[in-house]
């Protein structure tokens, strides 16, 4: 006997449909809101893509609140810039600013 797929669906006590639109007959123990007990190749693949893209944008805003962080930082040395205070930087360590880029 083979074994149905589990689904996801985030509300899957009021839910006769498949997030991965699968058509078929589901009964209540196709479904799950537990992203770790999906087993359908469909539902996990765009679970991913959009895992990735919260991801993503989380990255993106972690990035800006850094350059905004050192860009203040750079502020309160007195350096009217940070590229300022990055070469300042590089005077004192004898390195170039982004030598390893």
């Amino acid at each position: 006997m083979v074994k149905r797929a589990i689904h996801y669906e985030p509300d899957a006590d009021e839910s006769d449909r498949t997030f991965c639109g699968t058509d078929g007959e589901f009964e209540q123990q196709h479904f799950t809101a537990w992203t770790a007990m999906v087993t359908c190749k469909r539902c996990r693949r765009i679970l991913e893509k959009k895992i990735q893209a919260r991801r993503d944008a989380a990255a993106v805003k972690s990035k800006s609140t850094q350059w905004d962080w050192l860009s203040a930082r750079a502020l309160e040395l007195g350096y009217p810039s940070l590229w300022d205070a990055v070469s300042d930087l590089h005077v004192i360590k004898g390195k170039p600013p982004l030598a390893e880029f």
